[in-house]
């Protein structure tokens, strides 16, 4: 297989995430979308059960950003809402963007990686990386409880050698963030939708 596109690629962009983490690979003829098969304590990847799954290659347009980064064009239907009996129905171009996994290098366990904080400040937005713990502010953990939902909540997971920092709300994975390099004193986090695509978080326990 070209290096240009062997290994496998997860969905960074902003939507391609949600409802499920969407990674694809590719052979010499097709690309195959994947997902994340939790039936054992190991996690795997398995073939998706989406709508069109396999893509022929010859059928997708694609541009390499970096390297690393690849960006699909698609063909479709955008359908927009103007009011309750008023609607626009017009061709358009989506577009998907896809980054390739590599293996974590990391000096300290996952145990210690579990235990530890970091804190972080990636385009202008900070906040704190914490393990198995309830993320939300205090009064939407109020509200949450009212409903009988967990709450948002961060979980160290790993897919071969690959160690993602993934974000769940009411047990659902909503997000996977590959960790690229982490050490006593640091994480950097790849993966983002949008510039810069890496993010370096600082321990502070």
């Amino acid at each position: 297989m070209h290096t240009q596109i062997e290994g496998i690629w997860l969905n960074t962009s902003e939507t391609g995430q949600f409802p499920f983490v969407d990674f694809i690979v590719f052979d010499t003829k097709t690309i195959q979308h994947l997902t994340i098969n939790d039936d054992k304590k190991e996690l795997t990847y398995k073939a998706s059960t989406r709508v069109n799954s396999i893509v022929n290659i010859t059928e997708v347009n694609l541009k390499h950003i970096n390297e690393d980064r690849i960006r699909f064009y698609k063909k479709g239907r955008k359908h927009t809402v103007l009011s309750e009996t008023e609607y626009k129905d017009e061709e358009t171009i989506f577009e998907e963007e896809y980054v390739r996994l590599f293996s974590t290098n990391t000096t300290i366990s996952e145990n210690e990686i579990i235990l530890s904080k970091y804190t972080y400040l990636w385009n202008g937005e900070s906040g704190i990386i914490a393990f198995n713990t309830i993320l939300d502010a205090p009064h939407i953990q109020e509200a949450n409880k009212s409903m009988n939902i967990e709450g948002t909540k961060m979980r160290l997971e790993k897919i071969a050698e690959t160690i993602f920092v993934s974000i769940f709300h009411n047990k659902q994975r909503h997000l996977m963030l590959p960790i690229k390099t982490i050490t006593t004193e640091k994480i950097v986090l790849y993966g983002f939708p949008k510039e810069p695509y890496y993010m370096v978080g600082k321990r502070i326990h």
